[in-house]
């Protein structure tokens, strides 16, 4: 448990950066439309 919470934290991080590029992509593909 105590190896796996740093290693979830990583995961949450990486996951919610690629949500956020993901949703900073498609923002500038609705601008330039």
């Amino acid at each position: 448990m105590i190896f796996s919470l740093p290693y979830s934290k990583i995961f949450l991080s990486l996951v919610s950066n690629r949500y956020q590029t993901r949703t900073f992509v498609v923002n500038k593909t609705f601008l330039y439309r």
